[in-house]
């Protein structure tokens, strides 16, 4: 699917098991997918050392994509596992 043809909701379940969305272009701009250049990107990265937490959460929408209905939890630091 071609980046700009992304849905704008993503469905997902929020900390507490409530159904809902995360605006993508909010997910984006917290896990970096949005940035436009090699100098956004430093920044980003300097952001992330700079980090006090590992967890980062969003507002989880209701499908009118306004009316927040809890929150979802994003792992900046996720476990990679080798092969």
């Amino acid at each position: 699917m071609p980046f700009e043809d992304r849905p704008d909701l993503i469905q997902a379940e929020g900390t507490d098991g409530t159904e809902g969305y995360v605006s993508r272009e909010l997910l984006d701009e917290v896990t970096g997918a949005d940035v436009a250049n090699p100098q956004e990107a430093i920044e980003y990265q300097e952001a992330q050392r700079r980090a006090t937490t590992n967890e980062v959460t969003v507002p989880l929408l209701a499908r009118d994509g306004v009316t927040v209905v809890g929150e979802f939890a994003i792992d900046m630091n996720p476990v990679v596992t080798e092969r």
